[in-house]
């Protein structure tokens, strides 16, 4: 018995599946206090609305970049980023 045939066993005796079409996504519905759908209504070659902290951002596919509506702008990468990174200090919290 090699070292992958004892992962395997292991995994066995602990339940473990690694095996990746057993693996479930997750979400999390955040408090929304305002009525985005209300006031953003969706948009012709754009994804969305979604609303990263409360910031509302469409996306579009041809740009691969998300559009704010209120600054009739696309976000850079690194503005992307950081929007992610307080969403998913949010999620964690």
């Amino acid at each position: 018995m090699d070292w992958t045939d004892t992962i395997v066993f292991l995994d066995w005796i602990l339940g473990v599946n690694r095996f990746e079409s057993d693996l479930k996504m997750a979400y999390k519905v955040l408090n929304v206090t305002d009525n985005m759908r209300d006031n953003y209504s969706p948009r012709k070659g754009l994804e969305g609305p979604f609303s990263f902290s409360g910031r509302v951002l469409y996306y579009d596919n041809k740009e691969g970049q998300y559009y704010d509506p209120r600054s009739d702008f696309y976000l850079s990468n690194e503005e992307m980023a950081l929007i992610n990174q307080q969403l998913a200090d949010r999620l964690k919290a």
